[in-house]
């Protein structure tokens, strides 16, 4: 039975990711910062395992990698992500806490997460790393300006997520854009109602991930499979 752990799984996109991959037969290790709290995690079948991970604390991260020590994974999810700044704030009005949450979790977090259990992923037979980054990270398809934080830090995640696949050529690390969908962080949206629902675009976002290959890693792609400029 392969695995999968997932970061940011108790909604949103990675909650579809779990339940998907709880559904096509894989382990899955489902973590948030709080399993405490109601979940529809925890109405998921199949083996799921609700774990705590706060990608903010590297003591979080390495207190988690050391319990799953001898566990390999064959599919790490980079999926915990934030917006703390409403899209269209001018640079000077966007607080610094502001600035630093994204990248804390966006950028930073994910990485030192990637870092933290290199060993097991190296240890299963698919050795794939996926980063949830965003089209906005893309320099190359900046056309409309604004989101400020959120803009640099995917394209910070996009930076380090390639020099992780290079410092890393046992493993598959890639970056993956799902595109604009209806979930909690796009709320700012006026025709949110009219979004991509989630679970279809991850069902794409997994077929993207089953045909990834060695000679992919270091690279972005979008959910179609195109592969998404830097």
């Amino acid at each position: 039975m392969p695995t999968t752990l997932i970061t940011g799984a108790n909604r949103g996109i990675g909650f579809e990711f779990a339940r998907q991959y709880a559904a096509a037969g894989w382990r899955v290790i489902a973590t948030c910062r709080d399993p405490s709290r109601p979940s529809s995690l925890s109405a998921l079948g199949g083996a799921v395992e609700i774990r705590t991970l706060d990608v903010t604390a590297p003591s979080s991260i390495l207190s988690l990698s050391s319990e799953l020590a001898q566990q390999p994974i064959d599919l790490l999810i980079a999926n915990a992500g934030v917006m703390s700044a409403p899209p269209r704030s001018a640079p000077l009005d966007i607080s610094e806490e502001a600035w630093m949450a994204d990248f804390r979790v966006n950028a930073m977090g994910s990485i030192r997460v990637a870092a933290a259990f290199a060993p097991q992923i190296a240890a299963s037979r698919e050795r794939k790393l996926v980063a949830i980054s965003s089209l906005l990270g893309s320099i190359g398809s900046n056309a409309m300006g604004g989101h400020y934080a959120y803009r640099a830090s995917k394209a910070a995640l996009n930076a380090l997520w390639r020099s992780f696949a290079v410092d890393h050529p046992e493993l598959i690390a890639v970056s993956l854009s799902p595109g604009l969908l209806r979930t909690d962080m796009t709320r700012y949206e006026q025709a949110w109602d009219q979004l991509n629902d989630p679970a279809p675009r991850v069902t794409a976002l997994r077929g993207v991930i089953d045909r990834l290959g060695q000679s992919d890693s270091g690279t972005a792609f979008n959910f179609n499979g195109d592969k998404m400029p830097w």
